[in-house]
């Protein structure tokens, strides 16, 4: 029943809030990425234009390598996206066969390289006061909450002036106390505060 489901939300969303252009996550395993082609094929049949935001590569395996079918499928799905959104620029190559490369936004969701190069060999500095360090997102092992601790241990190793932020809604109660007991045997409770899930402006 979730398939149905979400395609019966997004027919409610499309005609009651008539959106002129939908940003839509897609996915690469093939179960979940034939559950988006049949959502975006809805929005096309609602007429509503959308653009695609890819969060890494693969998405081109299903528009040159799998069985013809398939192929035409993804091809179809992709030429009929207003644009794209992708993280890097070695991401745009996967998509711009099929969308015009005018038309792919690189979006970052990291540290740009000039800003790295920047700070390689100069100390942190944010006008005498701490520096703070953001994880937002789902505490949930594959969203990397436990690397991001582990950074921060070895960050705080060498520079005692960052301060760090996790905020997220733990998976699980187990998870959760896998993380609190990481930061507790490792003496971080000074320099990592949990605030848990945020909602709206709250992110901001």
């Amino acid at each position: 029943l979730r398939i149905p489901g979400l395609a019966l939300r997004l027919v409610i969303a499309a005609f009651r809030f008539r959106p002129r252009i939908a940003v839509f996550f897609i996915t690469f395993g093939l179960g979940s990425f034939l559950v988006d082609c049949f959502l975006l094929w809805i929005l096309r049949l609602c007429k509503v234009n959308y653009v695609i935001y890819l969060h890494g590569r693969g998405l081109d395996n299903w528009g040159k390598h799998a069985f013809v079918p398939l192929r035409l499928l993804a091809r179809k799905t992709l030429m009929s996206s207003f644009g794209g959104i992708v993280l890097g620029e070695c991401l745009k190559n996967d998509i711009t066969e099929y969308i015009h490369p005018a038309r792919v936004q690189v979006l970052p969701n990291g540290i740009p390289d000039d800003a790295k190069a920047f700070c390689r060999g100069n100390r942190i500095v944010a006008h005498g006061q701490p520096v703070t360090v953001l994880f937002l997102s789902n505490l949930v092992p594959t969203k990397g909450a436990l690397d991001f601790l582990k950074m921060a241990k070895a960050v705080i190793a060498q520079e005692e002036n960052v301060r760090f932020v996790m905020a997220g809604r733990p998976v699980s109660p187990e998870f959760a106390e896998v993380l609190r007991s990481y930061i507790v045997s490792n003496n971080l409770q000074e320099h990592i505060r949990t605030v848990g899930p945020v909602y709206g402006e709250e992110k901001n």
